[in-house]
């Protein structure tokens, strides 16, 4: 009678658990002391122990702790207990054994797995014991850490394990486990890095959009512990109750990964060459990949750091030129030489490979070559692709942070007719040497389809004489950025305007000529204090009518004659507490600055009602220009030669409260 296959061996598993005991006691041993021994000192002096709070640190610790010692572990784990995949004699020995391929492979898996889940169980009764003891136990949450911090475990230990199938030599393993843990992130970072120097419109800060293929990762950034709350008729507000693990479906996900990557790794131990022991790829078919891919990864990372390093990062676009390409492009080309003969030391355990896979280094530059020059050229078309005005629902531009968002049909033409005027002005903007200077203009479109589509593009600060006559593309930026919808929208405040969120309010004069004895002494002026209620009507009967009116908060991109006849030399200013969101967070424990927001606006020679309010409350109107005119008096009257000061007030300049001379109230409603 022929007896069944057998997938699990007691013997090998509980040799193995007992080989590599102190692997795990040093396992249990940071555990005690990242879970049991902290909750027991934050008990021990808290005179009313927080069973809430409690609940927060101890999932807390499985978020990060969890995610931290299980990557580290897992990786230390399946060195150990594969450790006979990496040497001849502990591969001879396990091949003699009468045990299948399968049983072996289980054996050793359960016995890297079961005593990690073990630990947390007892983690976890210690955890509930310190809890006991101060009469905030909580099962429900202890069961949440163990769950999470076991199907970390798991998540990390298949995907080790399957490294571990790779490689003949047990040092390459944790490097080739490390390296691919972070080589989406990395790869995408240094492409998008890449393409920002040479390929005009490339916004290389977009955020990465392949970090889910790196779980240590996106674990760490992603996961959240959400909490549960409750309204209080004696505070009258909502207080937090508990807390909950809120990422469970990402967990899930990353967890079935490590299973599969599990069940990758027993059909690479089915198939594997034993005798591949002490080879850095165990595998052969992956031979050629590994030569491959750390050429690319060489060409990638080295040629970024040569180009910092020797060149230095210069923006987007204005550095894009083919000379800096080129620059780029060797220092890739020599990056990939060293990774590709790098690669065949490792393998061949030897120097003398200088004249081996010749014909392989020259396609790998070829291919390198070839794509690097059709992205300078744009040969995918990537620079020249502007939307379809029907494929647009909204964009946002932004010009040197001035933002706003546009979904109306005229002005979503008006961002697509700038963006084509972008685009061919192309020669342009990368060969800038006029000396004008220029700020960063991004266009974010928000497509039917749902998706987005980002280009970045470096633009003149003042019209040049480079450009065509009637195509001044800071005058179409301008232009979109004063229209209505664009005007109201980079004035928009998100936080409701009341007296009760109106935190503080004031009148900066940005130079007062009548205090001034020379420029430098700018931040001696005094400013204007608002009370709350007057501030509230000066921005619901004067300000906001007159943005309505497009008569104030316009831009001055291109005429600076009229921004100094027309605008006045101060800043109103007030910023916004949102008290409602504010007592909300304060019970969540959120300080994250979304219930701050600030405004400011120059008044104008067109802002009647603004202007009516300043005049009748005393407030002293003057333009830019003749503040200036009258600082040079002042300098000339003084011996100092007349020097053109900036009296620019775009972004202005917080005074401090204590500088105030007076204070504007209004009577009582």
């Amino acid at each position: 009678m022929q007896s069944g296959k057998s997938f699990f061996n007691q013997t090998i598993f509980g040799k193995t658990v007992r080989r590599f005991w102190p692997l795990w006691l040093l396992y249990a041993g940071i555990w005690f002391f990242v879970l049991p021994m902290p909750l027991l000192g934050q008990l021990r002096w808290q005179l009313r122990p927080d069973a809430v709070e409690c609940a927060s640190n101890v999932l807390t610790f499985a978020i990060k702790g969890g995610t931290i010692i299980s990557f580290i572990f897992s990786a230390f784990t399946a060195m150990a207990v594969f450790s006979h995949l990496y040497n001849s004699k502990g591969t001879g020995m396990f091949c003699v054994l009468p045990v299948r391929r399968e049983g072996m492979f289980f054996s050793c898996f359960l016995a890297g797995l079961l005593p990690v889940l073990l630990i947390n169980v007892l983690i976890a009764l210690l955890a509930l014991g310190v809890e006991a003891l101060y009469h905030v136990a909580d099962p429900a949450t202890l069961c949440q850490w163990f769950v999470i911090v076991s199907m970390t475990n798991i998540t990390f230990y298949g995907f080790a394990s399957f490294c571990a199938m790779l490689t003949g030599q047990l040092l390459i393993l944790p490097a080739v486990y490390g390296i691919l843990s972070f080589t989406a992130v990395g790869l995408e970072a240094t492409v998008r890095y890449i393409l920002s120097c040479f390929v005009y419109g490339s916004p290389g800060s977009d955020s990465l959009r392949l970090s889910f293929l790196s779980p240590i990762w996106e674990m760490m950034s992603g996961m959240e512990v959400e909490r549960i709350q409750q309204y209080s008729a004696l505070y009258d507000s909502y207080i937090t109750t508990g807390y909950y693990f809120g990422s469970w479906g990402m967990l899930a996900a990353y967890c079935v990964s490590g299973v599969v990557f599990a069940v990758l790794a027993l059909l690479l131990y089915r198939s594997r060459r034993m005798e591949s022991a002490g080879d850095t790829v165990a595998i052969r078919v992956l031979r050629p990949v590994f030569r491959w891919c750390l050429a690319l990864a060489c060409a990638l990372a080295l040629g970024c750091l040569m180009h910092v390093i020797l060149i230095g990062y210069r923006g987007s676009n204005n550095s894009g030129t083919l000379p800096h390409m080129l620059a780029l492009l060797l220092f890739m080309l020599i990056g990939g030489v060293i990774g590709w003969f790098g690669a065949n030391m490792l393998m061949k355990k030897t120097f003398r490979v200088f004249r081996s896979n010749l014909r392989g280094l020259a396609v790998f530059c070829a291919l390198l070559c070839a794509l690097t020059l059709a992205c300078e050229f744009d040969l995918f078309g990537y620079e020249k692709r502007v939307p379809k005005p029907d494929d647009v629902v909204s964009v946002a531009v932004s010009y040197n942070g001035n933002n706003a968002e546009f979904t109306e049909p005229e002005n979503i033409r008006g961002a697509l007719m700038l963006h084509e005027s972008l685009v061919a002005h192309k020669t342009i903007y990368e060969h800038n040497d006029s000396g004008t200077g220029g700020a960063y203009t991004r266009l974010l479109y928000t497509l039917s389809d749902g998706k987005t589509f980002s280009r970045l593009y470096w633009t003149l600060y003042c019209s040049d004489p480079q450009l065509p006559e009637g195509n001044d593309d800071l005058a179409a930026i301008e232009a979109l950025l004063n229209s209505k919808e664009g005007l109201l929208s980079r004035k928009h405040v998100s936080i409701p305007v009341t007296e009760q969120n109106i935190s503080t309010a004031c009148i900066e004069y940005n130079y007062r000529p009548e205090d001034v004895y020379h420029p430098d002494d700018a931040a001696d002026y005094p400013t204007i204090r608002l009370t709350s209620r007057a501030m509230y009507q000066l921005y619901n009967e004067c300000i906001l009518p007159d943005l309505e009116d497009g008569t104030l908060g316009r831009l001055y991109l291109t005429d600076e004659e009229a921004y100094s006849n027309e605008v006045y030399n101060l800043t109103i200013r007030f910023e916004l507490y949102d008290l409602e969101a504010a007592k909300k967070r304060e019970q969540e424990g959120i300080y994250d600055g979304s219930i701050w927001e600030d405004f400011f606006t120059h008044p104008t020679i067109y802002s009647t009602r603004t202007n009516a309010w300043l005049t009748e409350h005393g407030v002293r109107l003057e333009t830019v220009a003749e503040a200036q005119a009258a600082i040079e008096r002042i300098n000339e009257e003084a011996g100092e030669p007349a020097s053109p000061t900036d009296l620019r007030l775009d972004v202005p300049v917080a005074v401090p409260e204590s500088d105030a001379s007076r204070v504007i109230d209004v009577p009582a409603a």
